[in-house]
């Protein structure tokens, strides 16, 4: 079975790494919640979806690649979606691993494919 999520995000300018995606939701409206209206950066929704390759995971972000996200074996939904291991990590107190072994869910590295710009 393909896991998979659609998901809503938005999209910044990282000084280091290019465009990345940041604040992934469920809804359009949260990811709305985490922007300065005064600024707003465009949301996109995106399909987010398990990577299967070997090495994915190595780099740390970029518009599609080497993203990590929360598994959740209760809603079969992808959750906690960043550009970094340690990201997904920090959403649990006593870390992911403590998570998965209460089989809770499974955190790994994923893909983002963009769906569509969402307009406001």
């Amino acid at each position: 079975m393909e896991l998979k999520t659609i998901m809503y995000c938005t999209e910044f300018d990282s000084t280091t790494k290019g465009k990345m995606f940041f604040h992934f939701f469920h809804h359009p409206k949260s990811v709305k919640m985490c922007q300065d209206s005064r600024e707003p950066h465009p949301i996109f929704k995106v399909e987010v979806s398990e990577n299967a390759d070997p090495n994915a995971g190595q780099n740390i972000g970029g518009p599609s690649g080497s993203y990590w996200g929360w598994w959740n074996s209760e809603d079969n939904s992808f959750h906690f979606v960043f550009p970094s291991r340690l990201q997904v990590d920090m959403c649990f107190p006593y870390g992911a691993k403590a998570e998965e072994e209460r089989g809770r869910g499974k955190m790994m590295p994923v893909n983002v494919t963009v769906l569509e710009e969402v307009k406001p």
